[in-house]
């Protein structure tokens, strides 16, 4: 008697040409999902399909686009096509971010102000509540927000890290919204320090090949994704739950 293969999960993942996002989207790759990879430039985008072709997983779909410009109707207008080709929606990964120019909240330029809080909260916010049609079509579906705790109430870091405060109130709001229906998990994960472009902008006198990569922390976020992912609970991931895991697998 033959099984029947588990149905394939839609994830969509933001961010997906840096360092954790493209990281992420390959786990999740491996794991036999159909992914939707969102990201700035198409070059990274088209590198990191290569790489999940190459390994013969199934192809994604690319979606370039600029979350920084992303408003409301382009919003909707992709969740739209997100419904119209998959039906449903199994998992959202927020990875995309930017920290912009870090200095005192008194020389900071207001349009820095505003694209900063627009790329790291509001267009994340739109992009969800865009999304959450989609994603409640499924039996289980999680929303996956990446925090970085360490920029909260922290000096120069400015409209970043006011955004990451506010996306995690955001995340712990959107839980708390969802959790009775228990089809939709929703929770932040704050990796430790790991090996990315955006961190050797940000500390230039600081090598890299002291710092781990971002696997360990994708293949978290892709258990996670999954229906076995569920018996994590927390709603704030932090590096021992990384770490836990990792050794545990």
């Amino acid at each position: 008697m033959t099984s029947t293969p588990a149905p394939k999960r839609t994830l969509l993942v933001t961010g997906a040409g840096g360092f954790l996002g493209s990281a992420v989207a390959l786990a999740c790759a491996a794991q036999g999902a159909e992914l939707i990879l969102l990201g700035r430039r198409q070059q990274p985008l088209e590198a990191i399909y290569d790489r999940i072709a190459a390994a013969g997983f199934t192809l994604p779909h690319l979606f370039p686009c600029d979350l920084a410009q992303l408003d409301e109707a382009q919003a909707q207008a992709l969740a739209q096509a997100v419904e119209q080709q998959f039906g449903a929606l199994h998992g959202l990964v927020h990875c995309a971010a930017d920290t912009g120019p870090l200095m005192p909240l008194a020389d900071l330029p207001g349009k820095d102000w505003q694209r900063l809080l627009h790329l790291n909260l509001t267009a994340p916010f739109l992009l969800t509540q865009a999304l959450l049609p989609a994603l409640a079509r499924s039996d289980d579906a999680g929303v996956l927000f990446v925090d970085d705790p360490a920029s909260h109430s922290k000096a120069y870091w400015g409209a970043y890290g006011v955004a990451k405060a506010g996306l995690r109130q955001m995340a712990q709001t959107l839980a708390e919204e969802w959790d009775a229906g228990g089809r939709l998990r929703v929770a932040t994960v704050a990796p430790a320090p790991f090996r990315s472009a955006l961190r050797s902008r940000i500390f230039p006198g600081e090598n890299p090949a002291q710092l781990p990569g971002a696997e360990p922390i994708a293949a978290f976020i892709a258990h996670w994704l999954t229906p076995e992912g569920r018996t994590l609970t927390a709603r704030c991931f932090g590096p021992a739950d990384i770490a836990s895991k990792t050794q545990n697998r």
